[in-house]
């Protein structure tokens, strides 16, 4: 079922992902799904793997995909590699404003999880500089894509429009600074959250629920 789901998404929407991941110029692409469960259903699709999601907290819940960062706590985060994952957390969860100095907070967020997460927390790892260090993460991040395994993140657009494309130039940095990480937006749409609902919530009974 796991290696199913994503061959039977619609084929457009997984080609237009497939291309995106290839083209670091593409920014912040939004999918026509609202569902974190979904999104790496597409996701899986645009790697040509099986899906990976978290477990389950309750009976009703859609899980995110474990290559959306931040991962779960099980990955086995150090105390450092909490601190980055919840402070980015705390970047991804703002729903109403991006102003300049929170879009600066924002990056710097995601730069130091990924370099805390990809680039090694060792003492010896720590004596790189953050560009050296940013440098590791980032043939890190592109090599695991190359291999079909793309991390992204999940981003929520302001409704201000100068808000709105301060996220999108954060994105693009990010893509252009770590060319293997993808930058997603999902649906706000109700109808998608309904259709996504009768099509894919009796396949969340088959996953593993804490």
């Amino acid at each position: 079922m796991r290696a199913i789901l994503p061959a039977v998404y619609d084929h457009g929407v997984v080609e237009t992902v497939r291309h995106a991941c290839g083209d670091a110029q593409a920014g912040l692409l939004t999918l026509p799904a609202y569902h974190h469960t979904v999104a790496e259903i597409v996701m899986a699709g645009a790697d040509r793997r099986p899906v990976d999601l978290c477990v389950r907290n309750k009976d009703n819940d859609f899980p995110k995909g474990r290559l959306c960062l931040p991962e779960p706590p099980e990955c086995g985060y150090d105390a450092e590699g909490r601190q980055a994952a919840k402070a980015l957390e705390e970047h991804l969860e703002r729903k109403f404003s991006l102003d300049q100095n929170q879009a600066h907070g924002l990056e710097r967020a995601v730069d130091s999880f990924l370099i805390t997460h990809f680039a090694g927390r060792s003492e010896r790892d720590v004596r790189h500089s953050d560009a050296e260090r940013q440098l590791l993460a980032a043939r890190e991040i592109a090599r695991q894509a190359r291999t079909g395994r793309t991390h992204y993140l999940i981003l929520r657009s302001p409704e201000e429009a100068g808000d709105a494309a301060r996220l999108r130039e954060v994105a693009r940095i990010l893509r252009a600074r770590y060319p293997g990480l993808m930058c997603i937006e999902l649906s706000t749409k109700f109808d998608h959250r309904l259709k996504e609902y009768d099509r894919f919530r009796p396949f969340l009974d088959l996953l593993p629920k804490r």
